[in-house]
């Protein structure tokens, strides 16, 4: 299909035989995509640098304009340019995990990112062929043939990396400005890593703390050398009879410093039950704090 395409695709000119080649019987096309080369009555001529970032993305911008269709819009960018574009479709951007966006441009374009990155890591010079390997891996990944490539895929540290960037995302989105995401995370981490899952959850309740101690509005502490200044706030708060009102837990509060001590210091281990127990303690205490916020 590439030297179909080669044959008759005018540099910087695309017209409706190039689509209506990429649409033809010689691949599966019609199986996955609409016929859209109707609605390219006019040829599109591009006379912007391929090579650069910026001239690719006008290039995906202008396409999408026309056709309204975005993984139509990287079939037709697949084939005319191999060198720095590939098809984006369920199967490769599920396996990176890639975040869906209203914007199809930039998430198209944020597909042909990874896929750079990928190619430059591997050593690969196309992208569409980056592209192509992720497509056979997704389908292959079940197929028990194939269990030791997919043990491998799964043990890349790098495109584990790739993953789990993408997945976070944006994750939190504006509550990252109110430290409620610390507890959503740390809920979310239990299953993976509960150590790591308490030492989020020890951010918060760290926060939780200097919050208490603001809205008490309690002298600020001098501690000694040998204590933090939170753990001085939290010798003061365990005092003030005024958190039981609020519905917090001093014992507790006391408690949950030693758990916060032994997830963040290396001197201690916390325990998977102990971390649970914590991190679903923290999310009490963040919706005690907020309704009493709101009174």
């Amino acid at each position: 299909m590439e030297r179909e395409v080669a044959e008759i695709y005018a540099n910087s000119l695309i017209t409706v035989q190039v689509l209506q080649k990429i649409e033809g019987e010689s691949w599966s096309y019609k199986s996955w995509w609409p016929t859209l080369s109707t609605n390219l009555p006019e040829p599109l001529a591009f006379q912007e640098d391929i090579t650069s970032p910026q001239g690719r993305d006008n290039l995906v911008a202008e396409l999408q304009k026309r056709l309204l269709h975005i993984e139509v819009v990287s079939v037709i960018l697949r084939f005319l340019y191999p060198q720095h574009f590939g098809i984006m479709s369920p199967p490769g951007t599920n396996l990176l995990a890639l975040p869906t966006s209203s914007d199809h441009v930039k998430c198209y374009t944020d597909y042909i990112s990874l896929l750079e990155k990928l190619a430059d890591y591997y050593g690969e010079n196309r992208i569409a062929d980056v592209d192509m390997g992720l497509w056979a891996a997704a389908h292959l990944l079940l197929d028990t043939k194939y269990r030791a490539a997919a043990e491998e895929m799964r043990n890349d540290e790098y495109f584990q990396e790739i993953r789990l960037r993408n997945l976070l995302g944006d994750f939190g989105g504006p509550s990252r400005q109110t430290h409620r995401y610390q507890v959503l995370f740390a809920k979310a981490l239990l299953q993976m890593d509960y150590s790591v899952a308490a030492l989020v959850a020890a951010r918060y309740y760290e926060f939780a703390v200097r919050q208490m101690h603001r809205c008490l509005k309690l002298p600020q502490p001098s501690p000694p050398p040998s204590q933090s200044r939170t753990g001085a706030m939290v010798d003061q708060l365990k005092k003030d009879s005024r958190l039981d009102s609020m519905g917090v837990d001093r014992k507790r509060l006391v408690k949950w410093w030693e758990t916060r001590r032994q997830a963040v210091h290396e001197d201690y281990s916390v325990t998977e039950e102990k971390a649970k127990q914590f991190v679903n303690e923290m999310e009490t205490l963040m919706r005690t704090l907020s309704r009493w916020q709101q009174q």
